[in-house]
């Protein structure tokens, strides 16, 4: 949002009258700048120690607090470390001196907050002025009594506690399992705050209102009511005028309506008044988003003295039932198809807490996959999500809340004040066209009553224009949009185009999938979540729905980009998890469904749906699927099901670079399917793509394979072959480093050293988020691998790899005290495919010891897409170090490709020798091993690699572990694995002449040992971790027979959530003497079985107890103990048969022992 537009939305005053006329100079300032903060996280029971201190007072020095950016969100990372309930909870005081101008009699000294969660408590110069709850709408405080002129000090208290219950907004780890809430929450004041000096009579903030109706707008005339909401702050009545206009963009005002009133002082008062007809207006909708202004001003004894504006487009509004029953949604009269998608405001470190140019990139990236309309999912989101939305032409369903529910005064209360708070910021957007009560709704018919009355009151075209809608469930609203999850969960989506003809509006349609993951047609028709499966489905139903769009509202995509999903398990089936195939980027819990990932990637959904949607006279488009499947063959022949997505009229396949093999012609498909390609003689690892409309080339695309010959063109692909890698004449090279990749000599003969984790007493390495969770490969969520060339450099190896992040991404390298050059490589490598304008997409600063070098860095803007970019910074060491960072990204995540550091002359030594990689203390070793690597024994490539082995560091010689180690032998057919070595069932192929299928063995190794040189092939280390996987596979129906240990009944024992790969909410920590009680229920008698989850190791009992308190069987038992970490299964029977009944499972303890689950059989 332009700072103009939130002025106007604060509504600012001009000129101040109190007593006599006088004239005010308006006054409204965001707070910008460095602020102090300190978290105090709460501990298991809830306690934040340290965290209630007098941290307001002004005398308190807050320098040791750590500097923070406002926005701002304390959950950073924490809902990406692999832990079922990874909120953190505590308090978080944040500390700020702020400029407060001097005010004249009467004016009123306000402070607002467009977001703090959950619950704000603010102090000005030490004293109390304000309390809320609920972190998603603004709140506006009246500071007046505690401000002065010139330096003040803000001081914020916020409280995160877990089991939130009067609020309707709660992480869904703070929830029961598949309950009241989804997604995360932020902590902390995660949108912006601003000072605002105005009159004491004034319209309220949000406090002005327009409105028409079908009746009323037309193309020749339209008449408007208008309200506003004013406020006398005052002592005394005030007599004033008040003048409501409407002003188009030229600036010429075009309908006024004057009243003159007065207001009792501490009186507040709503004044409806009618536009005269305004003849011919200009009608907002998608393909003309006109904005006029809207504005307000109180007149007293000839001054201004308040003035309020908005943003404000005319138009109406109707969902229209047709005569066969089907709905269209009409804007203007005129039949609209909603072809929309939906977001929540996360991103992989920032959540949130994002910056204008994060929302201008997410609205850009909803505009370039040809979406037309934007969901909130499923929270209130930023105001300048809504300013965007109306000015680019999007509609727009707000959404409120999703599935809270709490039966209390508190609960209810709160949650009809916030509501009302909702309605007033959005009334106004005539993008607008729902008003989205909950998803997936649990709230009593009686209380949604009492809510649509609060949205009606305050915006009449609800239920008449603007329907009040809830999401796959819920009664009593205008219209429960339902979602459809066929082709995900049941159903056929070959029918969707009748159902969405019944259905009328689909709030939801989607597939989970794993960014690089793929299969060959005929895919799965469950079970497997990858890219080509998702796609498929998506396709699919998006072309039935473009089929039907006269006959139907609509419908939006699940989702945008993959959200931050706490409270749910993350399963080995790579639900919630596997936003990404590769180990490193298994983040979650997380909704893996996303056309984008959590860290911000396209996958080929999103440029199937563009290719759609976008017209090419707008955007020709080309896409070969896919850019992340080069190991899709190992060897040449005849192939099928090769696609492309396009909107040209035709579409030209080849098997080179340069479009001299040809595969064959494909006109575009009459139904709107992808063109394809079926039984063609693939002989080259090159494909490319050229689209053609009228016969003329528009587009091209091209992907590279692996295990193929190479074409005979294939140096073609890369057309501008420069040094920028070279290494400055006369220079001295501390060190040379390849981001994210491994050892690497380059074609001048330049030894580029492997990536490496800064650990202690290390000369260089970099670190990021992970490191904070010893738990976690440190490397998680920070690195990725690139396939296609790169334009601008000889040395495509170097730049196929690189690291991301945010601020936590960092290099630090031992440097002499002296002056430094240097050298920053950078790729675009997922932003401008397809022909999309990506500016601004990625915006990130880049820091030398602190002090920034590089600010708003736009790598698209620069370079382009997929095009090499050299920047070079000068730095000093005056501390031995040269500490290389991200402080500020304003959109996206930081990218970095490689690294070089030089001085002027040779008076420093670097790190030019490789010792080995992160887990191998041995020279020769490797890192990052991927599909079409050398396997290092004859011509042989790594194919079909399992994805727990991708990424593996990997060598031929023997060596010694550097940390605790899960080493991966390969073995042929016909081969044993050595003593000590255990079979698994992962396999992988050898491609090429003798090569095959090989299977590995695998051995545990600890930190210091030393590892023989293997005798079959190379050996695969992996750092050992503990598994987050729980149990099981993504289910909607409960596991007969199923019982979470954390639900039952405990007596010495608490819910636990620290370690991984437990099923439900949590399991129970039971102490010594502590005992677990089920309710289970049996229809016949019977022997039966228990089979528990566990860690640890005891014995105890367990008993059988019916309703009359008989005991019915006592069994002994015994959990023996197990690797740490890893969970365990222990099996007790009934000795004789039970009775059909119900009865009270008691397991009692001796020793202390975690239990997940009971299993009943």
């Amino acid at each position: 949002m332009s700072l103009a537009r939130l002025l106007s939305r604060l509504c600012i005053t001009l000129l101040l009258i109190v007593a006599a006329p006088v004239a005010a100079k308006p006054s409204e300032q965001e707070i910008t700048g460095p602020w102090r903060s300190a978290l105090f996280e709460a501990d298991p029971s809830g306690k934040t120690t340290g965290a209630d201190a007098a941290y307001e007072a002004p005398e308190f020095s807050d320098a040791a607090w750590t500097a923070v950016a406002v926005p701002h969100n304390w959950q950073g990372y924490t809902y990406a470390r692999q832990v079922v309930n990874g909120s953190r909870h505590g308090t978080a005081w944040y500390r700020k001196t702020i400029d407060i101008p001097a005010r004249a009699a009467g004016e009123h000294v306000f402070l607002m907050f467009e977001g703090v969660n959950s619950y704000a408590t603010i102090w000005l110069n030490g004293k109390p002025v304000g309390r809320h709850g609920g972190g998603m709408t603004s709140f506006t405080l009246d500071v007046t009594a505690a401000a002065r002129p010139g330096r003040n000090l803000l001081a914020v208290r916020v409280d995160n506690p877990a089991g939130i219950r009067d609020l309707p907004w709660a992480a869904g780890d703070d929830s029961p399992m598949n309950g009241f809430a989804e997604g995360s929450q932020p902590f902390g004041v995660f949108r912006p705050v601003h000072v605002i000096v105005k009159s004491g009579l004034r319209i309220q903030p949000f406090g002005l209102y327009a409105w028409g109706t079908k009746a009323t707008v037309t193309a020749d005339s339209a008449t408007l009511n208008v309200r506003s909401e004013l406020e006398n702050l005052t002592a005394t009545t005030r007599r004033f005028q008040l003048v409501d206009e409407l002003v188009d963009r030229d600036g010429k005002v075009v309908a006024t309506v004057t009243r003159d009133t007065e207001l009792a002082a501490g009186a507040k008062v709503r004044i409806d008044q009618v536009f005269p007809a305004i003849p011919r207006p200009h009608l907002w909708s998608p393909a003309n988003p006109y904005l006029y202004t809207l504005r307000a001003r109180l007149i007293e004894n000839g001054q201004v003295i308040d003035r309020s504006e908005t943003a404000y487009g005319i138009r109406h509004l109707e969902i229209a039932t047709n005569a066969d029953g089907t709905r269209q949604l009409m804007i203007n009269g005129a039949p609209f198809f909603i072809h929309g998608t939906a977001e929540y405001e996360h991103l992989l470190g920032d959540s949130h807490a994002f910056s204008p140019e994060q929302i201008r990139a997410r609205i850009a990236q909803v505009k370039a996959g040809g979406f037309n309309a934007f969901r909130d999912a499923h929270y209130p989101h930023n105001l300048r999500y809504g300013e965007q939305l109306a000015q680019d032409g999007l509609m727009w369903w707000p959404q409120f809340s999703a599935h809270n529910w709490n039966d209390t005064p508190e609960f209810r209360a709160n949650f009809l004040a916030l509501l009302g708070d909702w309605v007033r910021e959005r009334r106004n957007n005539p993008a607008n066209f729902l008003w989205g009560l909950q998803n997936e709704s649990t709230l009593p018919e009686a209380f949604v009553a009492e809510a649509m009355a609060v949205i009606r009151d305050l915006d009449p075209t609800a239920s008449v224009e603007r329907l009040i809608v809830t999401c796959n469930g819920g009664k009593g609203a205008d219209w429960n949009v339902p979602q459809n999850w066929s082709g995900t969960y049941g159903g056929d989506p070959e029918k969707y185009g009748e159902e969405l003809k019944k259905q009328g509006l689909v709030g939801e349609y989607g597939a989970w999938r794993s960014l690089g993951l793929h299969s060959e047609r005929p895919y799965p028709a469950t079970g497997v979540y990858d890219e080509s499966t998702m796609t498929q489905i998506l396709e699919t139903k998006a072309r039935l729905a473009l089929s039907v769009k006269d006959r139907v509202v609509g419908d939006f995509v699940w989702l945008l980009t993959t959200h931050e999903n706490p409270g749910r398990p993350m399963r080995v089936d790579g639900t919630q998890i596997f936003d990404g195939i590769r180990p490193l980027e298994h983040i979650g819990p997380a909704n893996n469904k996303g056309l984008m990932t959590l860290w911000g990637e396209p996958l080929d959904a999103y440029y199937m749906l563009r290719a759609k949607t976008v017209p090419a006279s707008q955007a020709p488009v080309v896409y070969i699927v896919s850019h992340t499947w080069p190991d899709r063959w190992t060897e040449p022949g005849i192939k099928s099901g090769i696609e492309v997505f396009s909107n040209c009229d035709s579409v030209e396949l080849f098997n080179d670079v340069t479009g001299q093999i040809s595969l064959g012609v494909r006109p575009k498909p009459a139904d709107g399917a992808p063109f394809t390609w079926d039984k063609v003689d693939i002989r080259y690892n090159a494909l490319s793509a050229t689209c053609r409309i009228g016969g003329k080339a528009m587009a091209r695309d091209v992907v590279t394979l692996n295990h193929l010959p190479s074409a005979p063109d294939l140096a073609a692909r890369v057309k501008d072959r420069s040094d920028i890698t070279k290494g400055k004449t006369g220079a001295a090279y501390l060190y040379r480093v390849n981001a994210g990749g491994p050892d690497l000599r380059d074609g001048d003969g330049q030894l580029w050293l492997g990536d490496r984790h800064l650990t202690a007493g290390a000369t260089w390495g970099w670190s990021s988020w992970a490191d904070d969770y010893p738990d976690l490969d440190p490397a998680l969520g920070s690195r990725r691998v690139h396939y296609d060339a790169v334009e601008g450099t000889s040395e495509q190896a170097l730049f196929s790899t690189y690291r991301f992040g945010r601020d936590r991404l960092s290099y630090s390298f031992a440097a002499p005290k002296g002056d430094y050059e240097i050298e920053l490589y950078f790729v675009e490598p997922w932003y401008g495919r397809t022909g999309i304008d990506a500016t601004g997409w990625r915006l990130f600063d880049v820091a030398v010891n602190g002090k920034t070098v590089l600010k708003d860095v736009d790598i698209y803007h620069e370079a382009g897409f997929e095009r090499a970019l050299k920047k070079v910074a000068k730095a000093s060491s005056s501390d031995g170090r040269i500490v290389i960072s991200f402080p500020r990204v304003a959109a996206g995540q930081a990218v970095i490709s490689a690294i070089a550091i030089r001085q002027a002359s040779p008076r420093a030594k670097g790190a030019y020798e490789s010792d080995g990689t992160d887990l191998i203390a041995a020279t020769g070793a490797r890192s990052f091993l991927d599909n079409g690597d050398a396997v290092g024994i004859a011509n042989l490539t790594w194919s079909r690699l399992p994805v727990d082995l991708l990424d593996s560091d990997w060598t031929l010689t023997a060596f010694r572990t550097r940390v605790d180690s899960d080493i991966y032998m390969p073995l042929r057919d016909g081969q044993t694995a050595p003593a000590g070595w255990a079979d698994t069932d992962l396999t992988a192929l050898w491609a090429g002449e003798g090569g095959g299928r090989v299977r590995f063995a695998t051995r545990r190794f600890a930190a210091g040992e030393t590892v023989a040189a293997p005798a079959s092939g190379p050996l695969l280390v992996r750092r050992h971790l503990p598994s987050p996987y729980a149990p099981g596979v993504f289910t909607f129906v409960k596991t007969v027979g199923l019982f979470e240990a954390e639900t039952a009944k405990l007596d010495k024992a608490v819910v636990g959530s620290r370690l991984k790969g437990y099923g439900g909410p949590g399991y129970a920590d039971i102490q010594p003497g502590g005992a677990v009680t089920w309710t289970v229920s049996y229809g016949a008698a019977a022997r039966h079985s228990f089979k528990f989850r566990y860690q640890g190791a005891t014995t105890g009992h367990l008993t059988l107890t019916d309703e009359s308190g008989i005991v019915a069987a006592d069994m002994p038992v015994a959990f023996p103990a197990g690797e740490t970490g890893v969970w365990l299964e222990a099996t007790i029977e009934t000795p004789t048969l039970v009775n059909a009944g119900t009865y009270a499972l008691t397991l009692t303890t001796e020793t202390g022992v975690v239990v997940d689950s009971l299993r009943m059989q």
